[in-house]
């Protein structure tokens, strides 16, 4: 089995319940798992992961978290933003005939949330 992932970082404020809003150059790693290489022996193309990665957080880029329209029930923890990149990766990643296995997402250099299925 191969392990794939790579990191990415994008810029937003959030709050969660009685928060003041704050911002945050979050850090985000998605792995993907597999065990059969393709052709050039690689699981899958640093870049291919990271373009996918970059389509759910671009949108996010600068923004105010708490006015976007995925956010209108609950709050955009850095738990519940690691659960939707999970879910949005994890259709591409499928068709690429692989597993994903994680995303981690860092507030900072010392707090972070992994969700994993």
């Amino acid at each position: 089995m191969y392990e794939v992932a790579v990191v990415d970082t994008f810029f937003a404020t959030h709050a969660i319940d009685g928060e003041i809003p704050h911002g945050h150059t979050f850090r985000v790693e998605v792995a993907v798992g597999g065990e059969n290489l393709k052709k050039g022996e690689i699981l899958i193309d640093f870049r291919s992961l990271r373009s996918q990665l970059r389509e759910i957080t671009t949108k996010w880029e600068g923004k105010n978290l708490l006015e976007q329209d995925i956010w209108r029930i609950g709050f955009p923890s850095t738990e519940a933003i690691a659960a939707h990149i999970f879910q949005e990766m994890k259709v591409a990643v499928e068709d690429w005939g692989l597993k994903l296995l994680y995303v981690t997402v860092w507030e900072g250099d010392d707090a972070k949330v992994t969700y994993y299925e």
